[in-house]
């Protein structure tokens, strides 16, 4: 590589950021190419017409400058994409989600079950001074998810919605406007909180307009780099009602989720309050620096919430009962039941009159059942699962199912499980479940 070259791709990702109209994203770009596969980033580089020199053993980072390079140089050079383009940086993130196969990760990486994104949260706002009561279970004609109360300086009450980029579409967007809209007379402001996933899903535009319009508060926890944004801060509700509010306050659980007094370890998600609330400061995308891309790859793996109890896991067919994908534990020496028992206890449960399997207790393993519509998954545990997990579970078989759909049809022709990549299969399975 000539030297000319290397100036040129060394200052790829610095134009890209100079030239960006918002200094913070809600999308990381650089996620997308430190966790594809590289044949996934050199197929796409070359769909889009960008030279790979031949012999040269590139990093993920150098891919991603001759990228940013190749898209940064397009951008200015056709009025047409500047027409339609605020600014490089979301041409660029424009082209990288158009792929299929990069667009992905940012699903994969953007995982966090529901009752995840409610802790995360409710440790954020206890460590605010407020008591948080979680509602999420409990059956109320409003339908929050979180209550949030304040006594000093004076009672201050905010209802929280949150859902996870995974449950949002069309139907479940408006179902959580609806819930904003009628908790305007019990709580003095009104929170929606999300995931980046669920903004690129409902729309970044879209979001601040019907948010802004409502005098709603916007926050986006973002689980892969660890960070919550706080994006649009919102107005006191013109409705609110004082008689109404107590009322609702008397319906609370007895306990609290979180109080101010039990925030004992700091959250590892962080907050940076300097930025917050300024939306102008605010875009889709963003793409970190090359010292601060290196500092996201060489971050502390955590610990996986769940290792210390799983066991093993299969997924297989609903009417054969045959295995299609296994997981197991580095140090589970035992053989899990095999596929055929599992197939008979569903059997025995459904002539005795109960539904199928969902957890059940057998020679000390805590079985957990979820299905699919074609397969079904079944794990093995040293402890009862928690909510968490079996709300884990049942994405990954339903998640399963949609990357696999055309696999799951193709074996139930001839009976071949060689179409399953098992290792791809188990590096999904050990990020959705945490393991």
């Amino acid at each position: 590589m000539s030297s000319k070259e290397e100036k040129k791709l060394d200052s790829a990702i610095k134009n890209i950021r100079n030239k960006s109209k918002h200094k913070h994203g809600i999308i990381c770009l650089n996620g997308f190419f430190i966790y594809s596969k590289i044949e996934e980033i050199i197929n796409f580089m070359e769909s889009n017409g960008i030279v790979i020199p031949e012999g040269n053993a590139n990093t993920r980072l150098e891919y991603l400058k001759r990228v940013c390079a190749h898209f940064y140089e397009k951008y200015y050079n056709d009025d047409g994409i500047k027409k339609n383009y605020l600014d490089p940086i979301n041409y660029l993130g424009d082209m990288i989600l158009k792929d299929e196969h990069l667009a992905n990760y940012v699903k994969n990486f953007d995982f966090i079950s529901k009752h995840d994104l409610i802790d995360i949260f409710a440790d954020f706002c206890a460590s605010l001074d407020n008591t948080v009561y979680d509602l999420s279970m409990q059956v109320n004609e409003i339908l929050i998810d979180l209550y949030l109360i304040r006594k000093k300086p004076s009672l201050r009450t905010e209802a929280i919605i949150v859902r996870t980029g995974h449950q949002l579409d069309e139907n479940s967007y408006e179902e959580a406007l609806k819930a904003l809209d009628n908790a305007r007379e019990v709580a003095l402001n009104r929170i929606f909180v999300t995931t980046p996933y669920g903004i690129y899903k409902v729309g970044f535009e879209k979001l601040i307009s019907d948010l802004e319009e409502r005098n709603i508060w916007l926050y986006v926890v973002d689980p892969f780099r660890e960070l919550i944004f706080g994006i649009i801060k919102g107005k006191k509700s013109n409705e609110f009602n004082e008689i109404k509010r107590d009322e609702f306050i008397k319906s609370l659980p007895k306990k609290p989720l979180r109080a101010p007094s039990q925030i004992i370890d700091e959250s590892r998600f962080s907050f940076d309050s300097s930025t917050a609330y300024n939306l102008k400061e605010f875009g889709l995308y963003e793409l970190l620096s090359e010292i601060d891309h290196n500092k996201l790859i060489l971050k502390p793996e955590k610990v996986p919430k769940y290792a210390k109890i799983f066991r093993d896991l299969i997924i297989m067919d609903h009417n054969s009962g045959i295995l299609l994908v296994s997981y197991s534990s580095k140090d589970f020496k035992e053989h899990a039941l095999t596929s055929g028992f599992l197939s008979a206890m569903d059997t025995f449960i459904s002539q005795i009159g109960g539904s199928r399997m969902q957890e059940i207790n057998y020679k000390g393993f805590y079985i957990q059942a979820a299905y699919g519509k074609y397969t079904k998954v079944v794990c093995f545990l040293a402890e009862p699962a928690d909510e968490n997990f079996r709300e884990r579970l049942n994405f990954l078989i339903n998640e399963f199912e949609k990357i696999y759909e055309d696999k799951i049809k193709l074996f139930q022709k001839n009976g071949d499980t060689e179409f399953f990549e098992k290792e791809e299969i188990q590096n999904f399975v050990k990020s959705i479940l945490d393991i």
